[in-house]
C-alpha cells in the first residue's frame, strides 16, 4: 500500500493584518471558500487505486490539477474540523 500525503495548492486569500474575533471568523470562512492558485503544480502520475481527500473545495482543485478525471473519495475524516 503506498499513501500519498498532498496539501493544498496555495490559497487565493489575504489576511487581515488585524481583525476583531467575528471579523476573524468571516476570514477564516473566506480563506475556505477561496479558489487556489495551481499554475505552478504538474499533473502527477501516481499508480493509486483510490485517493482520499478531505471536503475543503481547496483540496478538490488541487486534486483535480495533479491527477486529473481520476476519481475522488472526499471525506472529513482526513481534517482538523467537520466542513458542512
Amino acid at each position: 500500500m503506498k499513501i500519498l500525503i498532498i496539501r493544498h495548492a496555495k490559497v487565493n486569500h489575504v489576511w487581515k493584518k488585524w481583525c476583531t474575533s467575528s471579523e476573524f471568523d468571516e476570514q477564516c470562512s473566506m480563506y475556505d471558500t477561496a479558489s487556489v492558485d495551481t499554475s505552478p503544480l504538474n499533473p502527477l502520475m501516481c499508480d493509486a487505486s483510490d485517493i482520499y481527500i478531505s471536503k475543503l473545495i481547496r483540496t478538490y482543485y488541487t486534486a483535480r490539477k495533479m491527477f486529473g478525471d481520476e476519481k475522488f473519495t472526499r471525506t472529513s475524516l482526513i481534517m482538523g474540523y467537520q466542513v458542512p
